[in-house]
């Protein structure tokens, strides 16, 4: 995501409906946010990040303005969740690399939180023991491994936003 504009321009077209029976949603990593988000330097003040989260998301909310639309930040990104369980990383992995993301999936309670640095990030960790770790294939092909089950077990926030859009389905 490049801008603010860019995200509501994607957004807009389709609630352009008068139709009431689907939600829209987003899936946007916090981290390179673009700075052109409503209310960003007033969230940016928020003492911790899930607070600045919740600050930003209740901006685009209100900037959209469309009881059809919520939006979701993720923390840290998509690979955060694939740390859930390591049975995704057993299947695909050798048994040497699965231990080292059973390493890291051990040290977190939650693995919403892992991220400790640039470097420490989900992803940068996963290249770190995997050189050639392809984002969108076998990303998605861990996760599918894990199941949702697992994810919505262990990252309370991304639970609270899939409840969220069975509820707003309902």
């Amino acid at each position: 995501m490049v801008s603010y504009s860019h995200l509501a321009n994607t957004i807009k077209p389709l609630l352009m409906s008068e139709k009431s029976d689907y939600i829209v949603t987003t899936f946007i990593d916090f981290f390179r946010l673009p700075h052109d988000m409503p209310h960003y330097e007033d969230s940016m003040k928020k003492p911790d990040k899930i607070e600045q989260i919740q600050s930003l998301e209740a901006a685009i909310n209100e900037a959209i303005d469309d009881r059809r639309f919520f939006s979701y930040i993720q923390l840290h990104e998509f690979e955060a969740l694939l740390f859930s369980s390591n049975k995704g990383f057993e299947y695909y992995f050798s048994e040497e690399l699965a231990a080292k993301t059973a390493s890291i999936i051990s040290s977190y309670d939650n693995p919403e939180d892992i991220n400790t640095s640039p470097e420490g990030a989900p992803s940068k960790r996963l290249l770190a023991i995997k050189s050639d770790y392809n984002k969108v294939l076998e990303g998605n092909l861990i996760a599918l491994e894990i199941g949702i089950k697992s994810i919505l077990e262990k990252c309370p926030r991304f639970a609270e936003w899939i409840k969220t859009i069975i509820e707003k389905s309902e």
